[in-house]
């Protein structure tokens, strides 16, 4: 599986892989963007109103039309699935199979594989596998975010077993962010299993983060802040000194926060288990919009967008969320062709399935780097000083 880098090229001359560097799809776009990116002064930041009036106005501009989502199911049924796709693979042995599982047969219980269905599914498992890898392999290069990508958040599927199956590099803390549904069925059955339920290599941390993602989107698409999905306490005192409120924060960024994930270091995002959420258009692009909130500039996310439509539709639904990247169909000749995988009927995923493979860049500052630029900068204006954004 490592030997296959389609995600993220190597720079030339060095060991080590960067985000800097023109290479293989599906990132060349990005990177190329990332290096124009450090040779101009970074552009003035909005206003905190003004962010959250273009992320209401982004989030909703797709409205119309829906996502492959259709009616929405319960999460843990499309993780189900998944895991009955893996281990269908699975079971193919080495010599044939795209990935190994050995959790996903008994994830699955008992579920069967749903053909055309399930093969994309395992063509997106082995894509996101090896986008992720690549990811951990290699260092960001830039003026705000350099570093390694040591926080991974894997989005949608309460089942993934990618914290236990994939060799992650010292230091890595996942976030895996699922209905609590789905995270107490997986715990269960993983701790029931015969030898106790597997636990990351030492020097790793996974950490399960329960979310309903579908409620994390109003109607018309627009992101729900944590307080609108939660009563708030009233404050201890009537006088607040006149001091103004903070922004809410999303319910995604609130719930990893208090996990401990860091919105000023770089960080890895894999969404994969979205289609059974029924979201429409503007949802898909809420959620994308969430992300893009909470990754810090350079970051990366990869994965699969259940979005109908041709190509240029979902690779605009990343760029309304400051995503810059490119996507594939699952049977395309940097995805599943590549790896000698006849084309699945329906299309193939991409436009006959509405189920988009892609990689994108991370190409503004988080929430979080934001709030610190604003802060330097007026400190800077109180002082009389010039600020030209160098907050790193």
């Amino acid at each position: 599986m490592r030997g296959n880098r389609r995600c993220i090229s190597s720079c030339a001359g060095s060991g080590r892989r960067c985000t800097a560097a023109a290479g293989a799809p599906p990132l060349r776009a990005a990177a190329a963007a990332a290096a124009a990116a450090r040779r101009r002064p970074w552009p003035p930041q909005r206003t905190r109103a003004a962010r959250e009036d273009a992320s209401t106005s982004s989030s909703t501009s797709s409205s119309s039309g829906s996502s492959s989502g259709g009616v929405a199911r319960r999460p843990i049924e499309v993780s189900r699935e998944l895991a009955a796709a893996r281990a269908a693979e699975s079971r193919l042995g080495p010599e044939k199979a795209l990935f190994s599982d050995p959790w996903a047969e008994l994830l699955s219980e008992g579920a069967e594989a749903r053909g055309d269905e399930a093969a994309l599914d395992v063509l997106a498992t082995r894509y996101i596998d090896e986008c992720l890898m690549n990811a951990v392999d290699q260092v960001s290069v830039n003026s705000i975010s350099d570093g390694e990508y040591r926080q991974v958040v894997l989005l949608g599927d309460g089942f993934d077993a990618r914290p236990f199956r994939l060799p992650w590099p010292p230091g890595t803390v996942l976030f895996l962010v699922a209905p609590p549904e789905a995270h107490e069925r997986a715990e269960a059955l993983l701790t029931a299993a015969g030898g106790g339920a597997p636990r990351v290599e030492r020097g790793r941390l996974l950490r399960r983060v329960s979310l309903n993602l579908g409620a994390t989107v109003a109607a018309d698409g627009a992101p729900l802040s944590q307080q609108q999905q939660q009563p708030q306490p009233q404050p201890l005192s009537p006088d607040d000194g006149g001091a103004e409120p903070p922004p809410a924060a999303t319910a995604l960024l609130s719930q990893l926060e208090r996990a401990g994930f860091r919105q000023d270091r770089l960080s890895v995002w894999a969404l994969q288990g979205l289609r059974g959420l029924g979201l429409p258009r503007a949802g898909v692009a809420a959620l994308l919009a969430e992300v893009a909130n909470a990754a810090a500039f350079h970051s990366l996310v990869v994965g699969e967008l259940p979005l109908a439509g041709a190509a240029s539709e979902a690779e605009n639904a990343l760029a309304e969320a400051g995503l810059l990247g490119a996507v594939h169909a699952h049977d395309g000749a940097d995805v599943g062709g590549g790896w000698g995988r006849p084309a699945v009927g329906g299309g193939g995923g991409g436009e006959g399935r509405g189920r988009w493979l892609f990689a994108a860049q991370q190409m503004r500052l988080s929430l979080g780097q934001m709030d610190i630029y604003e802060a330097h900068a007026e400190a800077a204006e109180a002082a009389d000083e010039d600020f030209l954004g160098n907050f790193s």
